[in-house]
């Protein structure tokens, strides 16, 4: 068999090419960004061909690297495939996944039968709670937690998402109607809790009047009384995206608010990161591409 680069070589110009990012590569291998940058160089060097063009704030991956990098992805998940089938001939897997009721309920849950179609020797196991908890003390080997990524008992964190509130509503509320500027919408019935309200007041300088809002705690409740044409909601687009798709539930108007808060895909500290979870989170990754694709639609 001829010669090959290093695998580390190979895995370090995958997460670059994949990320754009010398400085985001580092932090999902847990190396240093000069590390990084030799094993990019010994590659160039073991090719004779430059695949990446380093500019000041970006990287930009040459079509030589682009196909190399579809290349080396393929191989790199058949080698973690075989790995993982190998090890669970020898043990039971079973993935313990902690995460948001809305979340679960919305976005990761409708996604989910590709993963066991993908991988049925798994066994699944979600954690669904509203309190996210101290991580050191709870037992799980990855959590989909949102917030701002300062989790001190974290081994590994990685960001998935932004997120940011739509105004939706029934798909036939209000007889149908498509639009509503930001005056209709607070002269309608308006769910969710008081804050996000606040942040989408803040952006249109609009004052909610109060006998219009009844507040809510719990997103699969707001979505209960959406589907029962009870108001407004100013809600994730994450957890509202697949319903809007659907024709259940419908965008009316143009204002989006930005959430303060990203998703994260988070280790606890002195987990064992089993082939199992870095099967997941390879997949998690690519869903939330497509996901994003779907976005831009």
């Amino acid at each position: 068999m001829a010669q090959l680069p290093s695998l580390q070589m190979l895995k370090s110009f995958e997460a670059v090419s994949r990320l754009g990012s010398f400085t985001q590569a580092a932090a999902e291998l847990h190396v240093s960004h000069s590390a990084i940058s030799q094993q990019i160089k010994a590659l160039e060097a073991y090719l004779g061909r430059q695949l990446l063009q380093r500019q000041t704030k970006k990287v930009t991956v040459s079509e030589d690297g682009r196909l190399y990098a579809i290349q080396i992805r393929d191989a790199l998940k058949s080698l973690e495939d075989a790995t993982f089938q190998l090890k669970s001939n020898l043990r039971q897997a079973e993935l313990v996944i902690a995460t948001l009721p809305s979340f679960a309920a919305h976005w990761l849950a409708p996604r989910l039968m590709d993963f066991r179609q993908l991988y049925p020797q798994i066994h699944l196991k979600l954690l669904v709670d509203l309190a996210v908890g101290d991580l050191s003390e709870q037992q799980f080997d990855v959590a989909i937690r949102m917030g701002n990524g300062d989790w001190r008992a974290a081994a590994q964190k990685n960001l998935l998402f932004y997120d940011e509130l739509w105004v939706v509503a029934a798909a036939d509320f209000q007889q149908g109607r498509l639009y509503f500027s930001d005056q209709q919408i607070i002269e309608n019935p308006v769910i969710s809790s008081l804050e996000t309200w606040n942040w989408w007041c803040e952006k249109t300088g609009l004052a909610l009047p109060e006998q219009t809002l009844l507040q809510v705690n719990d997103s699969n409740v707001v979505i209960e009384m959406l589907r029962r044409g009870l108001g407004i909601a100013l809600e994730r687009k994450s957890v509202m995206f697949d319903l809007v798709q659907q024709g259940v539930l419908k965008k009316i108007s143009n204002t989006v608010v930005a959430y303060p808060w990203a998703y994260w895909s988070v280790i606890p500290e002195g987990q064992t990161i089993q082939p199992e979870t870095s099967l997941f989170l390879d997949w998690l990754r690519q869903q939330v591409m497509v996901y994003e694709q779907a976005l831009t639609f």
